[in-house]
């Protein structure tokens, strides 16, 4: 044993009588979690028995006796007391399933431990007891650290397949999978003192991506990447349940975002379990005790060789901490000494604004990984209609009644094309998507109300977004309303720029710095990742240098938005393409 099991093996062999019943009481209840000392010097003094499992009918599950000893080797007085201990029980009557005697001391004397053990054969022979143990610190502290490390795989189980059903049900239909979806893949070619290269592979372009994220690889780690609403987190949550492996999956929104909280592997893990909620059922001072030890276990369970876990460390750009450069380089040395896969996800538009401090924070991660210097970026894609027609046809399939005739009509308009007039490119994005089949489901298409429905569709994306509260942001401090409002207005203005301004056509680039300068009049000293992570802006590829060229993720939200801002600026209209038109009108019949 090492690190925190080592101290506690000290300080139990220090401890004596209530002192060192009470300090063994936490890894007890990890075997017996509802044992407790009985009153000091009273009817159960006498009885032989200091902790307890009580039960109101028939033998109590477990009595402990504890023997807290002030000398450092056990001898004939010690054996004398235990034995003492032992007949005081036995003349007690008491029945019990497991009667344990537990001391202080290790377990070396042989003498001592096989004159205990013959008494207490005795107490099992007589039926008094089921089972009768010998325990000494360094064997207890053994029974707690195996109990653990099933605690911690069965929870790894559950706590995934309890996630998955959560991210379900924030939609109608969220039952509805697409398991075969456009990607791609490169490799992360990382030499010392040059930048890392992505060098793209050929495979086949749709796969199921949760079972390539966890297929087998040479690369140290996989990093998985996707645009907003792309599906990330899904994806690795049915990878994670559908997986042969014990996945481990550490949302990065649940860990403290600062850096003095996170400083060694032990503190990533633990924090990591604390998300999961292995302990919940014990005290908040039992806990404080048993998640050290515990993140200690663990990270010795993912240390092994060929060991049957899989890491994912999920959205690194919803943690201010691990979303910069120093969090990443953090991150890197924390995860070095597994021996697992690891799978680190991001939005693709985090991956591209950071790419050159990603490229720096991981090629030190590689560096010390050599000469397995190589890592695995999965994309997935914008969809194509054949993915927006399975899920859309998957919902048609568990909806009522009277939804499903709704429905069919989205289908069958996503199946002739009809479908882009009314809804632009939004279809190809399964959140946005998501948004459309409950609307349908509900209202049908509504062809005349396409303005609102859009704008609603937008708010709900950037009040998602801000629900991440851990994730790099703009207008800290500003309520959920006032922050949509604002980000909004950022987006017309620059929607507002993006014009060629001898055609009025639309323009698919801006410059990172006239985002900026854009969002000056509604977030003071606003931050560009914030900006990107927060609002409907995506970077064109990864960055280079300090400039970051950005678009709309969506054609459609940028003509709405170039309508707002034209309305709001009063400006002539007939200049501008008919999409734009038609966007004003209904955008003026909706507010007069």
């Amino acid at each position: 044993m090492v690190g925190a099991w080592q101290r506690w093996s000290g300080a139990l062999a220090r401890s004596t009588e209530r002192d060192f019943e009470r300090m063994v009481i936490p890894f007890l209840r990890i075997i017996w979690p509802q044992i407790d000392q009985v009153p000091a010097r009273r009817a159960w003094d006498a009885k032989g028995i200091d902790l307890l499992v009580w039960t109101d009918d028939g033998q109590f599950p477990c009595a402990v006796q504890c023997k807290g000893f002030t000398v450092q080797e056990l001898g004939r007085d010690q054996l004398r007391q235990v034995l003492d201990s032992i007949d005081t029980f036995s003349n007690s009557f008491t029945k019990c399933n497991t009667y344990i005697i537990l001391h202080n001391r290790d377990g070396k004397n042989a003498e001592f431990r096989n004159a205990v053990q013959k008494r207490l054969e005795n107490l099992v022979a007589s039926g008094q007891v089921n089972h009768a143990e010998l325990w000494d610190r360094q064997q207890l502290l053994t029974r707690a650290e195996q109990r653990l490390k099933e605690m911690i795989t069965d929870s790894l189980h559950t706590y995934s397949f309890e996630l998955l059903k959560s991210y379900q049900r924030l939609f109608s239909f969220g039952q509805s999978f697409v398991r075969n979806v456009p990607v791609k893949q490169f490799n992360l070619r990382f030499r010392r003192y040059e930048p890392c290269v992505r060098i793209p592979l050929h495979s086949e372009k749709l796969v199921s991506a949760s079972e390539l994220v966890l297929s087998r690889t040479q690369a140290r780690w996989t990093l998985l990447a996707a645009q907003f609403g792309m599906g990330k987190t899904t994806t690795v949550l049915h990878a994670a349940t559908s997986s042969k492996h014990t996945v481990v999956l550490i949302e990065c929104r649940s860990l403290p975002d600062r850096q003095d909280q996170l400083t060694s592997t032990s503190l990533l893990l633990e924090e990591g379990l604390k998300s999961l909620g292995i302990l919940h059922q014990f005290s908040d001072a039992d806990q404080q005790v048993l998640y050290e030890v515990a993140a200690l276990t663990f990270k010795a369970m993912l240390k092994r060789p060929h060991v049957p876990f899989v890491l994912i460390i999920d959205g690194l750009d919803e943690n201010r901490f691990y979303s910069r450069l120093r969090g990443m380089e953090f991150l890197s040395n924390q995860l070095a000494d597994l021996q697992c896969p690891v799978i680190l996800t991001t939005r693709l538009e985090h991956l591209n604004a950071m790419f050159g401090d990603f490229s720096s924070a991981f090629q030190e991660f590689s560096v010390k990984q050599a000469p397995k210097r190589d890592a695995r970026l999965i994309e997935l894609e914008p969809w194509n209609v054949a993915q927006a027609v399975e899920l859309s046809t998957s919902a048609w399939r568990a909806a009522s009644e009277g939804e499903k005739e709704h429905l069919q009509t989205l289908v069958e308009m996503l199946r002739d094309d009809s479908y882009s007039s009314l809804y632009g490119d939004l279809p190809r994005n399964p959140l946005m998507l998501q948004f459309i089949i409950e609307d349908v489901a509900d209202h049908g298409v509504r062809l005349s109300d396409r303005s609102s429905l859009i704008e609603s569709w937008i708010k709900k994306k950037i009040r998602r977004d801000q629900s991440r509260v851990m994730r790099a942001s703009v207008g800290e401090g500003l309520d959920v309303e006032d922050f949509t409002e604002r980000v909004l207005k950022v987006m017309e203005r620059v929607a507002g720029r993006m014009i060629d301004p001898g055609t009025h056509e639309l323009l698919e680039v801006i410059d990172s710095q006239e985002v900026l300068d854009c969002s000056a009049p509604q977030f003071a000293n606003a931050d560009l990742l914030g900006l990107v992570l927060n609002s409907l802006l995506l970077p064109v590829g990864p960055r280079r240098g300090e400039n970051l060229p950005l678009t709309f993720a969506f054609r459609v939200v940028q003509e709405y938005l170039l309508a707002r801002y034209l309305v709001r600026s009063r400006e002539d209209e007939s200049v501008y393409p008919k999409s734009i038109r038609d966007f004003i009108v209904q955008i003026q019949a909706d507010r007069s």
